[in-house]
C-alpha cells in the first residue's frame, strides 16, 4: 500500500473503534496510540500513527482482527461501508432523532416523516447551491433531481433513531438541462456544482439557522432569518427543519471524510422548541413573495 492508502486505512479503523466506544488512553506522539474500552481498560489495541514505519501495516491488521473478532458481522459491515465511502469519495450526513422507544426504533409515521424531511433538506440545499432564494418552488429542480438520484442511503444505526445519506463529494452536477446539453459542444455555457460544494452549503445554512434561532430567542424578530437567505436558507429548508426538530431533541452531523479528509465532523443540534419558531419563519418566507424583475410595455397615462 502507499502511505496515503495506509493513512486512510488507519482513519477508517479509528472511526470503527470510536463507533464501538473505544478511546485513546495514552500515546507516543507521532508513533502510536493505545486505545481501550471504557468498560474493560485491559482490552487494548495499538494504533500506529507513522505509515513510514515497517510495523505500520502489521499493527493495523491486529486492530482490524481485534474488532472483527469481538464484534463480528456488525463490525465487518460497518468497515466495508466506511471503506466504500472513502473509495467512492462519499461524504456522510446523519439525522439523529431522540425517541421514547427502544434504541434504533421510531414510530412508523414519525420515521416516514423523518426520511421525507431529510430528503427535502437535501433537495432544498441543492437548489440554493444554484441560486439562493427565499422560496424555490419549481425553480432549480434539475440539479436537485440529479443530486438526489446520485445519493445513497446508509443503514439505520443503533442509538437515537439515525438515518444516513452518503453524497458524492467529487461528482459534478449540471445546474440545468441546458448546461448538460451543451457541456461538450459549448463548455463555456455549462455550469456545474460538485456534491462537496452542496454539502458545504448545507453546513453553512444549518449554522446560519442555528445562529438565527439563538438571536431570535433574545430578539424575537423574524427579520433575523431573512439575513440567512444568502447562506442557502429557504422556505423549503426551514419547513423541512421544522418537521425534523418537532417533538424531541435532534441533530444533524456532517462527516467530510471523503478521500481521507482531515476535516472533523460537524454536528448542529436542535431542541424541540425550535420547531414553532421555524414554522413562523417558513410561513413568513412563503407569504412574502420573491422580488421579480418585470418589463412593462404600453402607454403610460398619469
Amino acid at each position: 500500500m502507499s502511505e496515503f492508502t495506509d493513512s486512510v486505512e488507519a482513519e477508517t479503523l479509528t472511526a470503527l473503534l470510536r463507533h464501538f466506544h473505544w478511546a485513546p488512553t495514552s500515546k507516543e506522539p507521532g508513533r502510536y496510540e493505545i486505545w481501550t474500552t471504557q468498560d474493560n481498560p485491559s482490552n487494548e489495541v495499538i494504533v500506529p500513527l507513522d505509515p513510514t514505519k515497517g510495523d505500520f501495516a502489521g499493527l493495523l491488521n491486529r486492530v482490524r482482527y481485534t474488532l472483527l473478532s469481538q464484534y463480528g458481522r456488525p463490525a465487518r459491515d460497518l468497515l466495508n461501508m466506511l471503506q466504500a465511502q472513502v473509495n467512492a469519495a462519499l461524504d456522510a450526513t446523519q439525522w439523529h432523532k431522540e425517541t421514547a422507544l427502544p434504541p434504533g426504533m421510531i414510530g412508523w409515521d414519525d420515521g416516514e416523516d423523518l426520511y421525507a424531511s431529510a430528503r427535502s433538506q437535501l433537495s432544498a440545499i441543492a437548489k440554493s447551491s444554484k441560486q439562493p432564494r427565499r422560496h424555490h418552488g419549481s425553480a432549480s429542480w434539475y440539479i436537485s433531481k440529479h443530486f438526489l438520484e446520485n445519493c445513497y442511503m446508509g443503514q439505520t444505526e443503533i442509538g437515537s433513531f439515525i438515518i444516513t445519506a452518503h453524497t458524492p463529494s467529487l461528482m459534478r452536477f449540471h445546474v440545468s438541462r441546458h448546461s448538460e446539453e451543451v457541456h461538450i459542444s459549448r463548455p463555456r455555457e455549462s455550469q456545474t456544482i460538485t456534491g462537496g460544494t452542496i454539502i458545504d452549503n448545507f453546513e453553512q445554512a444549518l449554522k446560519a439557522v442555528s445562529s438565527a434561532l439563538e438571536d431570535f430567542r433574545h430578539r424575537p424578530k423574524i427579520e433575523v432569518f431573512y439575513e440567512t437567505i444568502e447562506s442557502g436558507v429557504s422556505y423549503e429548508l426551514v419547513r423541512a427543519l421544522s418537521k425534523f426538530t418537532a417533538g424531541s431533541e435532534s441533530a444533524i452531523t456532517i462527516d467530510r471524510s471523503a478521500e481521507g479528509s482531515q476535516r472533523p465532523a460537524v454536528e448542529i443540534a436542535f431542541s424541540p422548541t425550535s420547531a414553532p419558531i421555524l414554522d413562523q419563519v417558513a410561513n413568513a418566507f412563503v407569504l412574502d413573495p420573491e422580488p421579480q424583475g418585470v418589463t412593462l410595455q404600453g402607454e403610460v397615462i398619469v
